[in-house]
Parts: structure tokens; C-alpha cells; sequence
């Protein structure tokens, strides 16, 4: 056993000192192994110490532990866990169909095709009926899922759910992929004027006040059933309704967290957002109680002492009280406006857990609290015997990567095997892609009375121009590689005075509109790549544009979440963990050689970090269109290296011009010494090689070279200069 106590080693158990091993196991082990080979049913045989590593986590499935702690298990991305879990589930219900687990999905999808892929019960016609089927996997899914677009047109259909016949269940809330009588507003297409009643914003009042049996409210009813209960990350951990999940999981016997976990609950509300629900609610004919439970948290918060500068700072604030939770009737008079919903949930969260006050950047200083609640596992995992969490990217080489860990008492499993990490291609650009300087074309100060303002609003204009120099850069690389891509990006952009920008929708509207094949690209924002864990697997190539910067004001009340002394470092090690997870996606986790392009400044040392986590290839990326030449902004317009790139532009391919006939032209607006410095500046140079010029230093002449064809903007340096 190794253990210290300083918060960034994590400490650890080899098996042998973890479990008390049951007579006959290593059987049942050898049996799960020979079940996930015959899944995965791969030409080459799976390499032997992963076998051995999986052989281990078999162990730790089956046997009972002698510790209390949960135990993170830290196999890369593409070992298998999820599959050998999946193999776990059946065989254990073949031995003992009594012995029950709660099995934590990221999404209600993931859930889903865990309990098809899971398989029947001991039911043999039906089990029979689908094992001789040409598609077994697709007659679990009609099974499974029944009819439901027949069932919510006319209330009947031949097909029904037939969830229960299942190992595993799927413990839910509202979704409207169960509700019958409510549709996703978003799903609504070409739709003008007022939507349908039936489209609806989720309220919880959509759901205490129905009446109809849908599949979430059966799922509830039946999940004692099932060996096997399936729920979500966010159903079981963020929640409020903690008392009435831990009556649905209690007296099962083993918890397995099958992803990475997130111990903090965080964010965001402003003050005259809660007031002006407060005014409804004063105003409305619920009863005067209520209203002066609303009036008494009302002169709680506006008595809160708050900043005085939207600079970061903040002030911590303590629960005020951990007991209160608005009435259904509230939500009710809300239920018309979603966001109101979810700043009532706030709210409630804030006065039970606490949190912080600040004043908010984006909304030009106003008064905001955020409430920060931290999720102790110690909650949930003492309702079992065991708790094992699945966690590729926990930690790294002995030490803590996640920070999320530091504060929960848990033990890794030690003694694993080193297996193959993944074989990765690094193309990076260092351009200004932050959400600012894509919306922002002017950004000099100005002066107002005493003080001087920098310009905050985004320029349209500006910024659709960026996005379409970006889809151009995407486009290139599809063209040169013909293999799919996965695009990372931003979901939208709001300047400090609310203007909305929406990146992901509009990049894909481009990217429409070019002729590449849509079989070849996907575009997501960052979260929601990292859902569905085989989506992407036979991507070859993967595009981050930007770095999910979550503001300072995120990782201080993390930091204080989870008891970190660095907000820095915290911000520097969700970074890395996201590109983990995204570049675990692609063809990596299949053991195939990855393309990774990186479009950012990498100011914090992300790309360095990934070295140790990668078989890294660093290769150069000149970025033809996107390169802050094209998307210069004002200020940069009136700058000497632009000047520069200007007259380079006017060059044909084979023309020269000396540097003393650049001085002459410049000279108005330049000094000459000037000039011969910036020809050293960064964007000269990435703009002279994008478009193939020379400089003869010696003869001080430039001179543009006949083009190269596309691809030589994506291949190494050294192979270039061979050429």
C-alpha cells in the first residue's frame, strides 16, 4: 500500500491488499475475459498486460473489499471498462440473479444502451426469439423502445416499452424522450409565430402535476426489478432531491461510477433577476405565507455586503438555511419562462449551501451570487458495500490529475499494468481565438469622466468574418486528409452587454453551405463532445478552436468547492482533462494514430502537458486564412508589421522587392530601422510562410515563391525543407 498524505499523490492499493477473494473467483474471472473477448471479436488478440489489468478490475467487481473508501480505478481511455463492466453485469446475473448494483452513466443515452446492450432476463422465448434474429442488437432496441412516436400520436400501439424484461433499468426524470404530452421546443423546425402548447420548456411542475404514466414515472415503479440500476451523473449527484434517490438506490450492494465524476455544483444568479421573480411572486394570488417566506430570503440577499468592482473579487457567503425548497405553486407561476425555473433552483441551492458575491463582467457590474455546493461521495457511497469509480484520466504517473478527487477520501487501484498511450499528430497554431477577440474588432479605450472604458461590444460583422476564415482552415484540412473530423468549439459568445453570438450554430451553417461531404465532419461544442462514448471512434482527425475559458470568477468558487489552494492550477488541469477526453473519442481509443489540431495561444503550457499523457508528433500548422492578418483589428490595422504584410500582398508569384524599396514606400508612416525590425514579427513570418515568400537576409530582398499546393501547409518542416 502507498500512501501520503499531501494532496496532489494519490494513494494507492494493489488488488491483493483491496479485496477478500470468494472461493472459485478466479473462475468467474476467466469467464468475464473469455465473455468481453467474444465482444469485442477483434482479429488481433488483445495485448497481455491489458488483459492482466482487466483481470484485476474483474477481481475487484466480484469480491468484496476491506476498505470503506471508494476505489478509483485509472485504466486509459480504449482499455475497455465499459465494455468489461457491461460483461460483469450479465455474468454476475447468470451466477446470482439477487446480487444488485447502481451503475452511473454521464447521459441518459449512455444509460439506454447500456441496459439493451446489457441483454434479458432468464425470459427463454424472448431471449430465444432474439438470438436467432439476422439483428439481435436491433431487436433488443424494438423491444426496448417500443413505438413511442405511434404511442404519443394515438395513445396505443402494438408495440409497447418493454423495459422491465431487462438486466439492467434506467432510473430517470423528466426527458422528453419519455414525456407523452410535452415536445422539445428546439426540435420545433421552420416553425413561424407562437409554438404549439405542446411544445413546453421543462418545469418540475410538467411533472407533479401530470397524471399520465409515462416511461420516466414507470421507471421509478419497476427500478426494484431490475438487478442492475442504471442512472445519470446528474440525476444522482446534482439533484436536490437527494432524500428520494437515496430511497431508490439503498440496500443495493455495489455502486459503479462509470465516468469521470464532478464533486462541485456551481452557479450563477443576478440580483435583480431574483427580484423581479420577487415581485411576481409579492404580486400573484399565492398566500400571504408564501409571500412572506419570498420577502424574508428577499431582505436576506439584498442585505448581503457585495463588491464594489466587477474585478474578480468576491465574498464568501455562508448557508443561510439548508432546509428551505420552494413550493410546487411557485414553480407553477414560473412555468412559462424556463430561465425563471432555473434561477428559482439556484436561488434554493444558495440558501441551502452557500456560496459567494461578486459583481458580474457581463452584465456590466451588477450584483450576482453564485452558490457553490460540494458533493461529498461520502453521502452516496455509504449506502454500499462498494464503490468503484472508472476514471481514465484521474490521475497521471503517481499524482492526482483531477482535481476533483483531492477532497473525497478515496484510494486508486495501484499495481496496473503501463499500457500503449495514444499515438498523436499535434498540429498548433498560436492565433488569438479567445471569445473576445473574435467578437471585438475595436478594443481601444475610451474616457468617461475620470474613467477609461475598453470597448466590450462585439462587432457582427467582425466576427462573422472570423468564423468564416476558421471554416475555411477546417475546410483545408478535410480537403488535404479526406478523413472524418470532429470540430471542438465554442457554443456561443456574449459581450459584455448581452449580445449573443452563437459560434457552434453558425460555423455549421458555413460549413453547410462549402461543398465538403457532411458525412465527413461533426461539430460540437466543448461538453457536449465528451457525451456518447463510441460516437467518434472512426474519426481520424479532431479541430480545437479556443480554449473553454470558464472565467475566474468558475475557478475561484471551485477552487473553493473542492479546497484547492490554485485556481490556476485547477484551470490548467480541467483543460487538459477536456482534451483527454475529446481526443479519447476519435480513433485513439481504437489504438489508431490521431490528427490533433489546435487553433489558440496555448499561454498556460496545455500543449506541453500533453506530452505526458501522448505519444506526441509536434507538427507545424500555418494557418493560411485565420492567421491575424485576415481578422486584424483596428488597432492592429494602423501597426508597422501590418503595413508590411500589405505590401508583401501586392507581390505575384516569382516577383522580388528589396527591403530598401519597402523603406521607401513605408517611409511616410515608418521609420526605416522600424521597419527592418518588424520583419521579424510573428505575423510577418506565419504570413511569408503561408504564402510561400524568402527572405534573403544577406541580400535583404524578399521573394515570393511559385505556390505550393495545399498540403505542404500541413506537413512537417523538415520534410519541407527536404522537398
Amino acid at each position: 500500500m502507498q500512501k501520503n498524505k499531501e494532496k496532489n499523490v494519490l494513494e494507492s492499493m494493489d488488488i491483493t491488499d483491496l479485496v477478500r477473494t470468494k472461493a472459485g473467483y478466479k473462475k468467474h474471472v476467466n469467464n468475464i475475459i473469455k465473455n468481453f473477448r467474444k465482444t469485442l471479436n477483434r482479429d488481433i488478440p488483445i495485448p497481455r498486460r491489458q488483459v492482466e489489468n482487466l483481470k484485476k478490475l474483474a477481481s475487484l467487481f466480484l469480491n468484496d473489499v476491506k476498505i470503506d473508501k471508494p476505489i478509483v480505478v485509472n485504466l486509459d481511455i480504449g482499455q475497455g471498462k465499459s465494455t468489461l463492466l457491461m460483461e460483469f453485469v450479465k455474468y454476475i446475473y447468470e451466477i446470482d440473479s439477487t446480487f444488485s448494483t447502481v451503475i452511473v452513466k454521464r447521459t441518459l443515452q449512455e444509460g439506454r444502451d447500456f441496459c439493451i446492450q446489457t441483454g434479458l432476463k432468464e425470459i427463454e422465448p424472448l431471449k430465444d426469439w432474439v438470438a436467432l434474429s439476422d439483428e439481435p442488437m436491433k431487436k433488443l432496441e424494438d423491444i426496448y423502445y417500443g413505438d413511442t412516436k405511434v404511442y404519443k400520436e394515438s395513445g396505443y400501439s402494438g408495440e409497447l416499452r418493454r423495459e422491465d424484461v431487462f438486466i439492467a433499468g434506467l432510473l430517470r426524470g423528466f426527458n422528453y424522450n419519455d414525456c407523452l404530452i410535452y415536445e422539445d421546443p428546439k426540435t420545433a423546425k421552420n416553425w413561424f409565430g407562437k409554438l404549439s402548447d405542446s411544445y413546453r420548456e421543462y418545469s418540475p411542475v410538467l411533472c407533479k402535476e401530470c397524471t399520465v404514466t409515462c416511461g420516466a414515472k414507470s421507471s421509478k415503479w419497476a427500478v426494484d426489478n431490475h438487478p442492475a440500476m442504471v442512472i445519470t451523473h446528474q440525476r444522482l449527484f446534482m439533484s436536490n432531491d437527494l432524500e428520494e434517490i437515496s430511497k431508490s438506490i439503498s440496500g443495493r450492494k455495489v455502486l459503479i461510477i462509470d465516468e469521470k465524476i464532478e464533486t462541485k455544483d456551481i452557479g450563477d444568479v443576478l440580483l435583480d433577476q431574483w427580484e423581479a421573480i420577487l415581485t411576481r411572486v409579492v404580486a400573484s394570488k399565492l398566500s400571504d405565507e408564501m409571500k412572506k417566506e419570498f420577502e424574508r430570503i428577499g431582505s436576506y440577499l439584498n442585505g448581503l455586503q457585495y463588491p464594489e468592482t466587477s474585478d474578480g473579487t468576491i465574498v464568501v457567503i455562508p448557508p443561510y438555511d439548508d432546509v428551505v425548497k420552494f413550493d410546487s405553486k411557485v414553480y407553477g407561476l414560473l412555468m412559462e419562462n424556463h430561465n425563471d425555473i432555473k434561477i428559482l433552483e439556484a436561488v434554493e441551492k444558495f440558501i441551502n449551501y452557500g456560496g459567494t458575491t461578486s459583481r458580474s463582467w457581463h452584465k456590466e457590474g451588477r450584483k450576482q451570487f453564485s452558490y457553490i455546493r460540494y458533493i461529498n461521495l461520502e453521502n452516496y457511497t455509504k449506502h454500499f458495500e462498494k464503490t468503484i469509480i472508472l476514471d481514465a484520466t484521474s490521475a497521471r504517473n503517481g499524482e492526482v490529475l483531477d482535481e476533483d478527487y483531492k477532497k473525497s477520501d478515496v484510494v486508486f487501484l495501484g499495481g496496473l499494468n503501463k499500457t500503449p498511450i495514444g499515438k498523436v499528430n499535434l498540429y498548433h497554431s498560436s492565433q488569438r481565438t479567445t471569445k473576445s477577440s473574435l467578437i471585438i474588432s475595436n478594443n481601444s479605450t475610451t474616457v468617461e469622466g475620470e474613467k477609461r472604458f475598453r470597448k466590450s461590444r462585439g462587432d457582427r460583422k467582425f466576427y462573422l468574418k472570423n468564423v468564416n476564415l476558421i471554416a475555411n482552415e477546417i475546410q483545408d484540412i478535410i480537403t488535404v486528409t479526406c478523413e472524418k473530423t470532429l470540430i471542438i468549439c465554442y457554443k456561443a459568445i456574449v459581450d459584455k452587454y448581452g449580445g449573443e453570438f452563437n459560434f457552434e450554430d453558425d460555423l455549421k451553417k458555413i460549413l453547410t453551405l462549402s461543398k465538403l461531404d457532411s458525412k465527413l465532419y461533426t461539430v460540437r461544442h466543448y461538453g457536449a463532445a465528451t457525451t456518447g462514448v463510441n460516437d467518434f471512434r472512426d474519426y481520424e482527425n479532431i479541430v480545437f478552436i479556443g480554449m473553454l475559458n470558464k472565467g475566474k470568477l468558475y475557478y475561484t468558487n471551485k477552487s473553493l468547492a473542492i479546497g484547492s489552494m490554485n485556481s490556476a492550477h485547477l484551470a490548467l488541469s480541467e483543460y487538459i482533462i477536456d482534451c483527454i477526453q475529446q481526443i479519447g473519442r476519435i480513433c485513439v481509443r481504437q489504438g489508431e494514430e490521431a490528427n490533433v489540431y489546435m487553433l489558440f495561444e496555448d499561454d498556460i503550457g496545455l500543449t506541453a502537458e500533453l506530452d505526458k499523457h501522448f505519444v506526441l508528433q509536434r507538427r507545424k500548422w500555418i494557418t493560411k486564412y485565420f492567421n491575424g492578418i485576415n481578422n486584424a483589428t483596428v488597432a492592429k490595422q494602423t501597426s508597422c508589421w501590418y503595413a508590411v504584410v500589405d505590401e508583401l500582398k501586392k507581390m505575384n508569384a516569382g516577383d522580388e522587392l528589396s527591403l530598401k524599396s519597402l523603406q521607401d514606400v513605408l517611409e511616410s508612416r515608418f521609420k526605416a530601422d522600424t521597419i527592418y525590425r518588424q520583419i521579424e514579427h510573428s505575423h510577418v513570418k506565419e504570413f511569408m510562410a503561408s504564402q510561400f515568400f524568402t527572405y534573403n537576409k544577406g541580400q535583404r530582398v524578399f521573394q515570393r515563391s511559385f505556390d505550393f499546393s495545399v498540403e505542404d501547409l500541413f506537413i512537417p518542416p523538415t520534410f519541407r525543407e527536404a522537398k
